[in-house]
This record gives structure tokens, sequence and C-alpha cells, in this order.
């Protein structure tokens, strides 16, 4: 079978095996935790327990964290927050919007409707929205801001009674908790005249805390405890009696062992999936304000962690505004340039981003006296190529401003959380004026099946597919049993140049074995060298896949280069070693390929080339991406030594790869 017609899986990786090669990465701990959670949940549902608010809840006169909103000034007219006034309104009409799909309702909103998917109702119970109330609330609208959120949380309270179901996972009672309490404390002089709903609310908020505490994450991990624990601080600071002082206590204590693990020296957080590290980065500078403004004591290590998380979030953004789509990142979440910002502002950091990015956040939750020096208006400086080694990510520079090439050489997930992880091992993402070119697939759902797997495998990234098969055995929604690791990692910045190389084992469990090995040779004059070894097996079928953004159409510009166009420039492909090609755009059958989703729920077709590969091993193949033309390539050597040489753009370098060992570069 052609490896254009092989189905996306490998023979031999049956169900039990995929079970038995994912629970062996688990903790016992988290073993123990999941079977707690399963027993509970049945337990639950079985003597249909209902939450019962205590009499004696009441809120604290905390200062809450969107004390800047009213103050937002000239931010009030910009476009972000125009937006959010309009979902505002929309959302007091019964409107609902997420992951690209709008729900209307008459009465209360569809809490528990199976109709929907299970991240669509996550997002109905998370109350993120209340944000958009409270800039609806500063804008002038105050009393039917109040009155909608009233509505909502007294209807969520309403039709949530029984301890079951989406509302009561620990991971929405979190989310809410926090977006409830600073919705209670903006709108605090309402509610002090509305003692029937602020008895009520804070009576839902004491129990969903209890309920939150006894059932504390510890099989998942991650940013899911994470979000537990800043719940709890939350309700810590916010409510009244020896229970929420327990709450603040062991939420700063387990932030504390949380932040040495989750934060990597290199700054990243160690799921490393750019979205998600935002995400942490956020709340963990909300955790450090709410502390500071009611004066208390901070987690040891949270100050450094957020220091060291703004230092990588604004070098994985420094040319462009966006994140790299790696593993499950969106562009659904917070913006860099928002969630750096107020991390500057915190920190009193000038210089790290300039005002026209800092979105809304720094000034909702700092005061204008804050905000200001710490925003500059200049542009800021994206710096030189850079290696993040305890993430494994290579940010490859070529000496233009905004030109940018992501180099993947890390591990795909913490051994015991493959929750986001993605077979996309020596991936890369390649953007040039700032704009995306050759780009991550993205993803389109977390609901398992066919679109899902196809989001997660290894032909929906830019790098090498063998025999069909995924390099890390990604399967169901979260799971992923054998696992590709990365080896002899390599970085080589020069005065010209700047060269990466690694090589991962994930197809060693191929019979016969293969190894894949790729180094990238970027090269001021503005072009990067994309070279593949295969080794191992008598003979192997492959496809190198390059996956471009949905506004770049790929030309033929004879039988071994291509064209890319796109409105604000173009690029040359040129490949070697390479048996044949398939050009790809918005495929369904036999299995999706050509398929781009920045987004959930929304997905676009995009170009895929796919460059095949067939012979016997070792094998050596690339090819190189230039600004500048066609590129002239020499290839010189055998199987225990290439050499390549490149002449595009005025400069000619030359890469020296060894079949065993460190490869080298000169650029002239």
């Amino acid at each position: 079978m052609s490896p254009f017609e092989a189905p996306p899986s490998c023979a031999g990786s049956g169900r039990i095996n995929l079970y038995l090669h994912t629970l062996r990465f688990l903790g016992p701990q988290q073993v123990r935790h999941r079977l707690k959670r399963i027993l509970k949940t049945r337990l639950r549902r079985t003597l249909k327990l209902c939450a019962a608010a205590p009499e004696d809840a009441a809120l604290k006169p905390f200062r809450h964290l969107y004390s800047g909103m009213t103050q937002l000034g000239a931010q009030a007219e910009s476009a972000q927050s125009r937006l959010a006034l309009q979902r505002a309104r929309s959302l007091a009409k019964g409107r609902f919007r997420f992951l690209g799909k709008t729900v209307e309702c008459d009465g209360h909103p569809p809490w528990n409707d199976s109709g929907q998917s299970r991240l669509w109702r996550y997002h109905l119970h998370y109350f993120h929205y209340l944000q958009d109330l409270m800039l609806w609330a500063a804008a002038g609208e105050a009393d039917e801001a109040y009155q909608c959120f009233r509505r909502l949380s007294w209807s969520w309270i309403e039709s949530n009674q029984r301890m079951v179901g989406d509302g009561w996972h620990p991971y929405t009672i979190s989310l809410r908790i926090v977006n409830w309490l600073n919705a209670c404390g903006f709108f605090r002089d309402r509610l002090e005249r509305d003692p029937e709903f602020r008895d009520r609310i804070a009576g839902s908020l004491q129990a969903q805390a209890q309920s939150l505490e006894s059932d504390l994450e510890f099989d998942v991990r991650g940013n899911h405890l994470f979000e537990n624990l800043r719940a709890l601080i939350w309700a810590g600071v916010a409510l009244q009696g020896d229970d929420a002082q327990r709450w603040l206590q062991r939420g700063v204590a387990l932030l504390e062992d949380q932040l040495d693990e989750q934060v990597l020296a290199d700054g990243g957080h160690f799921e490393r999936n750019p979205a998600y590290h935002l995400i942490v980065l956020k709340g963990c500078v909300e955790i450090a304000a709410l502390l500071r403004a009611n004066r208390l004591t901070s987690p040891k290590g949270l100050e450094p962690a957020i220091e060291r998380m703004l230092d990588y979030a604004a070098l994985l953004s420094a040319w462009s505004r966006r994140i790299p789509l790696l593993k499950d990142s969106t562009l659904d979440g917070p913006g860099p340039g928002e969630v750096i910002a107020a991390a500057a502002v915190y920190l009193q950091r000038p210089g790290v981003v300039s005002a026209d990015q800092a979105g809304l956040l720094p000034w909702m939750i700092f005061p204008p006296a804050d905000c200001g020096p710490a925003l500059e208006a200049r542009a800021q400086s994206p710096g030189a190529s850079r290696f993040l080694p305890q993430s494994g990510l290579c940010l490859m520079r070529n000496g233009r401003p905004q030109d940018c090439l992501v180099f993947d050489v890390g591990k795909p997930c913490p051994d015991y959380l493959p929750a986001h992880a993605h077979a996309d091992l020596l991936s890369y993402e390649l953007s040039l004026g700032g704009e995306p070119i050759v780009v991550d697939s993205g993803v389109y759902e977390y609901a398992a099946g066919p679109w899902r797997d196809f989001f997660r495998s290894t032909r929906a990234h830019n790098t090498v597919e063998v025999s069909g098969c995924n390099q890390s055995e990604v399967w169901s929604s979260f799971r992923v049993a054998r696992r590709a690791q990365p080896f002899q990692v390599h970085w080589q910045p020069g005065d010209r140049h700047v060269l990466a190389s690694a090589g991962h084992d994930g197809y060693r469990r191929l019979s016969p074995p293969v190894l894949h090995r790729r180094t990238i040779l970027g090269a001021d004059a503005g072009h990067w060298l994309v070279l593949d070894q295969l080794q191992g097996g008598q003979a192997v079928q492959a496809e190198s896949h390059v996956h471009f953004h949905p506004q770049v159409v790929l030309q033929e510009w004879d039988e071994r280069s291509w064209r890319a166009e796109w409105p604000q420039g173009e690029m040359w492909l040129t490949a070697f070693g390479f048996t044949g090609h398939r050009i790809v755009r918005g495929r369904t059958s036999p299995f999706p390929q050509g398929w781009y989703s920045e987004r959930f729920g929304s997905k676009t077709p995009n170009t895929a080339l796919s460059l095949k590969v067939e012979g016997p091993l070792p094998r050596f193949f690339g090819y190189l991406l230039s600004r500048s033309g066609p590129a002239k390539i020499e290839i010189e050597g055998e199987s225990s030594q290439l050499t390549v040489s490149v002449e595009a753009g005025g400069t000619a370098c030359e890469l020296i790869v060894p079949a065993q060992g460190t490869p080298e570069a000169r650029c002239e």
C-alpha cells in the first residue's frame, strides 16, 4: 500500500496495548485520585446528593481584582472594548456564543444540554463572560449588567442543585468561583442593597469551595490543579470563616510546590503549550495582584515565576502578535500582548511590550498610574536567536526583525500528563514579516473522533511521517501511549547563521525500527535549510509534510521547486532527495489532510505539500525555504556523511552532516 493511501495508524497498536502503554506513565497517586473521583461521582449520582449552602456563609469586604476597570479611560473606546460590550448586550438577550457556535435561550441557559459539546457546556459553566458584564457596567449601564449577573448566577444555583454534571467538575468549579467572586467584589454596593441574592450566592460559593477542596485534581495535575489552587486562594481571600482561612493557607502552600514543578528553568510552562503558558502566566499575575491588593503574603517563588514566564512569553511572540500553535494551542485564549503587559505592569518592567499591544487586561487589573510607566509606546526589538533547553524550543532568527522559525525539539509532554500532546516532534512554524507562513495545523475540538485524531497526528505537522504511523501514539481525546523522545539535541549559533539539530525514537517501535533526525540551518540572507535523515531498517516509505497558512497560494515553479505567495510577500521551496510529491487542500477522504484550525470549532482548508521518500536506508532528504528566489543546491557524499552546499540571496552556506555525530555549518 502506498504511503499516500495508508491509514493514519500503525498495525499492532490494539486498544489493550494503548491502555497498557498509557497507564505505565501514571503515578500511583494519580490512579488513586482518579478512582476516588469516579467513586465519588457515582455515589453522588446514586444518592442524588444536593449542594447544602451553609447558613453562616458570608463575603468579606475584600479588594477585588478588577478595581481598575472603572478608570479605563481611553481604553474603553478600543475595538476590543467595543466587542466586549457587544457580547455583554447579546448575553443579556440570552445569546451565548462559544467555540464559534451561538445558542439562544428565552429563559434559563442550557446548563446541561446534551445537544451541545462538553467543551461548549464547560464554557457556559465557567462564567468568563462576567468580565464583559463588568466592562458594560463600567461603561455606564451598571443596572443592566448587574441584573444580568444576578439572573445568570441565580439560574445556575437553581438548575445545579444536584452535585453531578459539568457544573460540579472541579475545573469548572474553579473558574466559576474566581469569576463569581470578581463580580461580587465589582458589584459590592449593589449586592449590599440586595441581601437575598448576596446571601444566596455566598452560600453557593461556600458549598462549591467545600466540594473543590475535597476533590482537587491530583489525578490530572498540571494547569487543572493550578486553577484549583487559584480558586482556593480566591475563596480564602473573599469568604469569611475558618474554612476560608484553611483554603487560603492550603492554596498558597500547594501553589508553591506547583510553581517549582510547572514553571521550567527557561520560563516555559511544563506542558510545553504556548496557549496554556499564557493562561497560567495570567493566573499567576492575577493571584499576585489579588494578594498584594489585600496585603497578604504571596507564595514563595511566585514573583520569580512571573518574571521567567514573562521573559519566555515575550521571546515566543517577539516577531508576531500571535503565539505558535504548538500542541493544543489556539488563539481563543488571552493574547500574548495583554498577558505580557499585565505581567510587566505588576513587576513594573518597562521596555517589555509596547502600549498598542497591551489590550484591556492591565488597565482592568491595575490603576492607570501603574500602567503608564510600564507600557512603552515604542515597538520592542525581538532580539537574536535563542535556545530554550528545558522547553525544547529553538527560536531561529535570520537577521530580519519579523522573521523567525520556531523548531520543536522537546519532549511531547510531562510523563504523567499527556492530555495536550501531539505527535509533532521536530516540527516547526515559520513566520515572515510577522505573518504565519508555514504553520502547525492547530486544534479543532477536544471531542474524540476523526478530527481530533487528525489535528494531533504527525501528518498534521511539519515533520516526517514514516509508514503511515504517528511518531507518538496519540489516541482518544487526551491520551498518549508510546511517546517519541528527543535525543542528541544540538544548538550552534554563528555570526551569520544558526543551526539546530535533534533526533527522536518514535519510530523505533516499527519493524524494522527507524530513527529520524532533523537539522535546520538558518542564514542571515533569509533562508532555512531543512535536512532529514532516516536510519534503520532495510527500506522505508515516508512523507515530509509542509503545511501553509490558508492565505498562502502555492504554485509549482519547476519539478523540484514551488513558489509560495501571500499578500505581503513570497517565498520559494526547493526540495531534494525525494521520489515524488502531492499537494492537498481540504481533503476529507480517505482521511483528512490540508486543514487549519486556529480557533476551536472553526477549520479552514489550507495547502499541504507532501514530499514522498521511498527506498533503502539510510536516506538524506530535505528542502530549502528562501525569500530570495529558487536556490542552487549541491549535494556531495554518501551514507556516512553528507555535505549540502546552498547559494541563495547572495550568501553561500555549507552544512556537513555525518551519519553519526554532530552536524556543522558555515556561511559566507
